[in-house]
């Protein structure tokens, strides 16, 4: 994973550990930004537990995309997460947008 994204991750916790709304707007424009294969996991992970609609929406709309599912697949997988867990995310979202 790149540096500067896993730096960015670390900075959009700690922004909202400290209710810095507008660095944490600016951490999730910037992994949104950096969104790839390798991150989408632990970037929507970080999404989930630090409540940013935006940056799980822009997440699971990337890893909906066919071309992008493999290398999702190996980012959950690097963040111990069950697929079954990713499909359900997936699923509820694109469910409730049609």
């Amino acid at each position: 994973m790149c540096t500067s994204t896993n730096m960015v991750q670390h900075l959009l916790a700690v922004s909202d550990l400290y209710n810095l709304d507008r660095l944490k707007l600016l951490c999730e424009s910037k992994l949104c930004e950096e969104l790839s294969a390798e991150t989408v996991a632990t970037t929507l992970a970080l999404a989930e537990q630090h409540q940013c609609t935006q940056l799980k929406a822009i997440c699971l709309k990337f890893a909906a995309n066919p071309a992008n599912l493999g290398g999702a697949f190996v980012g959950y997988e690097r963040c111990k997460f069950k697929l079954y867990q990713f499909y359900c995310f997936a699923l509820f979202d694109l469910d409730k947008n049609t």
